[in-house]
């Protein structure tokens, strides 16, 4: 059996050749409707398979160019919905069945056995059909499949090379010229959308202004809307019932037609055109309105799908602009600690030199005041990246969220009232409670200065299921059941250009000093690390709401350093420094031998396995920097550990994460000591390791 395949997809042609070829089908594919009708006027086809919609011509026209031509062939028609109307339609121009994407092979091929044992007598079905209507207007629309054309010949409107949003302009506009409602061509129509708002309102000039103010208000409850839309029929009203369907209307409406915009069984809204007093109803309007109306639906339908497309795409956009910024900044920040470690440790070496009657004793404070402040800041810059220790424990988070709020009405003007809104249901969660709760405090914060003459700040907590659909539009990792927590304000809120840029970094809309900008970012970070998602939606005058997804049922825990504190800090061991950073080396050697350690100090990687291959058995510990160009600390510690399996080795890092902690530990580390550090908690670390 031979099978003609149309189709624009041409993967689809490809993929379908595949499969009925290896059920003993000869295919021919072909992506233009042209060369289709050049193949079946050959003759040699058995069936067509055709797809609906196609951007050049769609499968209705095709069936009707054979019509046209006297071709007889029988039809398979592929669509991704088949909806009443478009069965009819279908089977109008002789289509012998439907088949509804997705679908399988043999779905595909039990359809054709079906379909292959009829005997088709169209050509004498296409003879008998009338050839005289009873004008243009009437054979155009006694046709539904010939909608495009219906509109393009009689209202001159082009379809090529417009946006969807110019191309229902364009429709709306052209069917309000239209001179067969009245001699005047008096009216006005709306498309009102299932939220009960007017998209596109076009009103004549012979309406006054109050119409505007109904378009407004024309609703899907009880009215014509509501009649129209419940039925899924045009609904006719004359100006003696006007009071009754439309509660909203004025004296200067007359007569009323209302169609329900529909794509299968759902109501995508209702276009009512507003007609003048003298005109009377007529069926042919009814059909004609009908077949504008699938023009109007199909518009619609594309333009939700640009938008979808236009929201994932930007969406993957920020996601990679915040991944570019988080990685630049972890890099930064993993550098300033080297930076602060080394002004840090020699303002504390100092300290320990420098009496306190000493006028340089307090500048020196200063100074490590000063790398204390901008420890915290990196800090805080590498929760933002999600470079940053994320430690789970069990909690409940309701005792978290009470008691963030008990001190958050400590810290907020009294104008504004916290809100709690908390599950009973919600069962225990891993999450660090400390990294949610600095999370609800930012957000708080924000909240707050959101609302300058005072207000509400909602705080909800619940359980929720998300579906995989949800998960892949929001870039979650997998779907199951989540913990919900929002914070809501009703505040100023936020425009879409500046919901944009809330999560860079220093990013900030308040006066100079008045903010770092590090607020949001750190709570993005801290949701991140919880393999979360965090949605902003905001409306200006209106509030903004933060709506926090983490997964609940994440059970790893993090394993903590095994180092504990010792009261005695000097030692006579012999350590070997290895780091990347020569300054860091020498502040770390000047420490460790002020209080009695011998040091060897390498560079790299390759450096530090020659002296630990020569003096493996003087070295009692190694202290290891885990972030070093070439070969990196944990390289380092696998090699150092097959040299000496016994070897203890104190690996230090700037930023580590959660992952990189178990796999540190694992390897065989004896602990981490997060850069800059304290004197004291390197020397009581190593005290720890060593004894």
């Amino acid at each position: 059996m031979r099978i003609l395949l149309v189709d624009d997809d041409e993967i689809q042609i490809e993929s379908l050749k595949i499969g009925l070829t290896s059920r003993g089908y000869e295919v021919q594919g072909t992506s233009n409707v042209r060369e289709a009708l050049d193949f079946i006027s050959e003759g040699g086809f058995d069936i067509l398979i055709t797809d609906y919609y196609m951007p050049q011509s769609s499968g209705l026209d095709l069936l009707k160019q054979l019509r046209q031509n006297s071709l007889a062939l029988p039809v398979i028609m592929m669509t991704g919905y088949a909806d009443k109307k478009l069965v009819t339609d279908a089977k109008h121009h002789y289509c012998d069945a439907f088949i509804e994407k997705p679908f399988t092979l043999d779905t595909l091929v039990k359809t054709i056995q079906k379909v292959s044992k009829k005997i088709p007598k169209k050509n004498s079905l296409i003879h008998a059909r009338e050839s005289v209507c009873k004008s243009p207007f009437d054979e155009a629309v006694n046709r539904p499949n010939d909608i495009l054309d219906t509109l393009i010949h009689l209202l001159g409107i082009s379809f090529e090379n417009h946006s969807q949003e110019k191309l229902l302009d364009k429709v709306i506009k052209h069917v309000l010229d239209i001179p067969w409602f009245s001699e005047k061509g008096q009216g006005g129509l709306f498309l009102v959308d299932k939220e009960s708002n007017c998209l596109k309102p076009e009103i004549k000039d012979y309406f006054p202004e109050p119409i505007q103010k109904t378009c407004n208000k024309l609703p899907f409850g009880e009215s014509l809307c509501g009649r129209s839309a419940t039925k899924k029929k045009v609904q006719y009203c004359t100006h003696d019932h006007i009071n009754k369907y439309c509660k909203y209307s004025e004296k200067f409406f007359w007569n009323i037609y209302s169609v329900p915009i529909v794509n299968g069984n759902q109501i995508l809204g209702i276009l009512v055109v507003i007609l003048s007093p003298d005109h009377e109803e007529s069926s042919l309007e009814k059909k004609f309105l009908t077949l504008v109306s699938s023009i109007i639906a199909g518009i619609i339908l594309r333009k939700s799908a640009e938008k979808e497309r236009e929201r994932i795409e930007a969406l993957l956009r920020h996601s990679q602009k915040m991944q570019a910024i988080g990685s630049l900044t972890g890099s930064i920040a993993h550098d300033f600690n080297n930076l602060i470690q080394v002004i840090l440790g020699f303002s504390q070496l100092l300290l320990l030199n420098v009496p306190q009657e000493n006028p340089q004793y307090e500048k020196i404070r200063e100074i490590e005041s000063a790398a204390q402040k901008a420890r915290n800041l990196t800090r805080q810059l590498l929760t933002f990246s999600r470079k940053t220790n994320t430690e789970y424990t069990l909690v409940d988070l309701n005792v978290h969220i009470r008691r963030t709020a008990k001190f958050l009405e400590r810290l907020l003007p009294k104008t504004i009232k916290i809100d709690l809104s908390l599950s009973k249901a919600l069962k225990p969660v891993y999450v660090d409670p400390d990294q949610i709760e600095q999370a609800v405090v930012n957000l708080c914060l924000n909240a707050r200065d959101a609302m300058p003459t005072g207000g509400t700040i909602r705080i909800e907590t619940r359980k929720v299921f998300l579906d995989e659909l949800f998960c892949k539009a929001q870039a979650l990792r997998c779907p199951g059941e989540h913990v919900f927590l929002s914070v809501t304000d009703t505040g100023e809120g936020m425009d879409k250009h500046l919901m944009e840029h809330i999560y860079e970094p220093f990013f900030t809309t308040k006066e100079k000093g008045g903010g770092t900008g590090l607020g949001l970012p750190i709570v993005r970070g801290i949701v991140k690390n919880h393999g979360g998602q965090i949605i902003c939606e905001s409306k200006p005058g209106i509030g903004t709401t933060f709506k926090i997804y983490v997964p609940a049922n994440r059970k790893t825990v993090a394993r903590s350093e095994p180092i504990q504190c010792s009261s005695n800090m000097e030692g006579n061991e012999t350590i070997l420094l290895i780091d990347d950073e020569e300054a860091m080396l020498k502040i770390t050697k000047s420490v460790l031998n002020t209080f009695g350690y011998k040091t060897f100090t390498a560079l790299n990687g390759s450096e530090a396995l020659t002296i630990f291959s020569k003096q493996r058995n003087a070295i009692d510990l190694v202290i290891l920097d885990l972030i070093m160009p070439g070969m990196d600390g944990i390289a380092c510690l696998n090699r150092l550990l097959e040299i000496n399996p016994e070897a203890k080795v104190l690996v230090t890092s700037g930023y580590t994460m959660e992952e990189s902690i178990r796999t540190i530990l694992d390897r065989g580390a004896r602990g981490i000591l997060r850069k800059p550090f304290e004197i004291e908690q390197m020397l009581r670390a190593i005290r720890s390791v060593l004894d």
